[in-house]
């Protein structure tokens, strides 16, 4: 009888190495996912929008940390946050739309360049 109770002991210690086993192939994996987020960072570039909402997904997992931690205060002050960061999103693509602006201008200013040189050429002007 005794040393079955030994034997047993034996296969639970090899259970025991194959669970440690499973948690590397786990760690494994976290540390994929880490590189394919980071690759997911160098794929948006000078995207200034993607990095905007990058900002935002942050405060969301803040706000789910908070919670976490059982802060009971947050609730409107939350919400008064987040109408701020959607103001702030607001605020950037108005810059958005004043460099395009911006853009058109300058392509405005060659054509008339370009244009007046064409004149010039042809002894027009």
């Amino acid at each position: 009888m005794q040393p079955r109770a030994a034997d047993q002991q034996g296969a639970d210690q090899e259970g025991a190495d194959q669970q440690g086993a499973d948690q590397q192939g786990a760690d494994q994996q976290g540390a994929d996912q880490q590189g394919a987020d980071q690759e997911g960072a160098d794929q948006q570039g000078a995207d200034q929008e993607g990095a905007d909402q990058e900002g935002a997904d942050q405060e969301g997992a803040d706000q789910e940390g908070a919670d976490q931690e059982g802060a009971d205060q947050e609730g409107a002050d939350q919400e008064g946050a987040d109408q701020q960061g959607a103001d702030q999103e607001g605020a950037d693509q108005q810059g958005a739309d004043q460099e395009g602006a911006d853009q058109q201008g300058a392509e405005s200013v060659l054509m008339v360049k370009i244009y007046i040189s064409y004149s010039e050429n042809m002894g027009m002007v």
